[in-house]
């Protein structure tokens, strides 16, 4: 795929020491849980908390986890893998990440990081279209689990 036509993405992996703030976000996303969980999640545009499917194009959303905790702990370190894909109605696959935290495949990441926050970021931008409707997958899985794994689905309508 072609990097210039691929949507543009920043990954992060945040760490703060912020309070859990639970808010109801079941409305704009299916949560598939499998081993791993969460204490509570957020969507976030430009750092502000949505509670709605709409989001401005040249804009930043971010899919936030608090308390994110079940991994195979090995010498204090959680393995983490993190992929993600944008589709647009018709099902086309915009932009795809195999494996976001792929530098720290044999690092690791301390727990207590993990488990405080975790984003994710997508980009709103071309090639997304203003008013059209997409979902943003995201997968989280324990590398040293097999079957250990958080996936999620979050509608987004860009206007």
């Amino acid at each position: 795929m072609n990097r210039t036509y691929i949507v543009h993405s920043i990954i992060l992996l945040t760490f703060c020491l912020s309070a859990c703030v639970h808010n109801n976000t079941e409305s704009l996303m299916n949560i598939d849980i499998n081993g791993l969980d969460f204490k509570s999640s957020q969507l976030l545009v430009n750092n502000k908390v949505v509670k709605g499917s709409e989001v401005p194009m040249d804009s930043t959303l971010e899919f936030r986890l608090y308390g994110l905790h079940g991994f195979k702990i090995i010498n204090y370190k959680a393995f983490i893998g993190t992929s993600m894909f944008i589709e647009d109605s018709s099902g086309k696959v915009l932009f795809h990440h195999e494996d976001i935290f792929s530098k720290y495949d044999s690092l690791g990441t301390d727990t207590s990081l993990i488990n405080r926050q975790l984003g994710i970021y997508l980009e709103i931008a071309p090639p997304m279209k203003k008013g059209a409707c997409y979902i943003w997958h995201i997968k989280i899985w324990d590398m040293k689990k097999e079957n250990n794994y958080i996936q999620s689905a979050i509608k987004i309508k860009t206007i």
